[in-house]
């Protein structure tokens, strides 16, 4: 029996190592494996919270220029925001009302442009993660912002110019509608209806990544 394990020996070292370098093998199978699961669920997981903080920016900054168009202003809004800006002006001046409403939109636009730069960043990175293609779809709705601000600034000078007024009736009312939300949904509010379609495209590019 001992000269049988003698003579034995070196087959029986070269079943150890074959066994061993299998081991090996499936050992790092396995490690392979795990380490591209791992990958997929820690991609999985980046796009899961970038998808959702990208809808989260754009819904603020929906709000955000929805808060600018409420056509109510009250007297405390805008004593609050001639402190805030540090606006120089009393009521007895010929351009209090012009002044005061400009420092109150001022305050207003704040927010939007907070949320924006939010969305701007998490934009970024969507194009790094998704393609150049992602930061494109934030396009419609940077347009939104655009048209706001000049709406904002065309009807704040024409009523500033007074009994001149630098817009025809046209113009003005082309612009207030913008600046005004005044219909309760899209259909009645142009500006609105333009919004909704620039948030939906965001939504479709991200609420793919919130399903998986």
């Amino acid at each position: 029996m001992d000269d049988f394990l003698i003579q034995a020996q070196p087959y029986l070292t070269f079943v150890k190592d074959i066994v061993t370098v299998i081991s090996l093998a499936v050992a790092a199978l396995v490690a392979i494996k795990g380490l591209q699961t791992w990958r997929r669920q820690l991609k999985g997981t980046a796009d899961y919270d970038l998808a959702k903080r990208l809808l989260k920016a754009a819904y603020r900054l929906r709000d955000a220029l929805q808060a600018v168009r409420n056509p109510f202003m009250s007297s405390g809004e805008v004593q609050y925001a001639i402190k805030e800006v540090q606006l120089e002006v009393k009521p007895s001046d010929e351009d209090f009302n012009a002044a005061s409403t400009a420092a109150a939109y001022q305050l207003r636009w704040r927010p939007v442009i907070e949320a924006y730069q939010s969305l701007e960043l998490e934009a970024f990175e969507a194009e790094a993660l998704w393609g150049a293609s992602a930061k494109d779809v934030i396009i419609p709705i940077r347009r939104t912002v655009n048209s706001l601000s000049v709406a904002i600034d065309l009807v704040l000078r024409d009523r500033q110019a007074g009994g001149t007024r630098m817009l025809d009736s046209a113009s003005r009312e082309k612009f207030e509608r913008i600046l005004y939300s005044m219909a309760l949904t899209p259909e009645d509010d142009p500006y609105l209806k333009e919004l909704t379609a620039a948030v939906a495209q965001i939504e479709t590019l991200a609420r793919p990544f919130l399903a998986r």
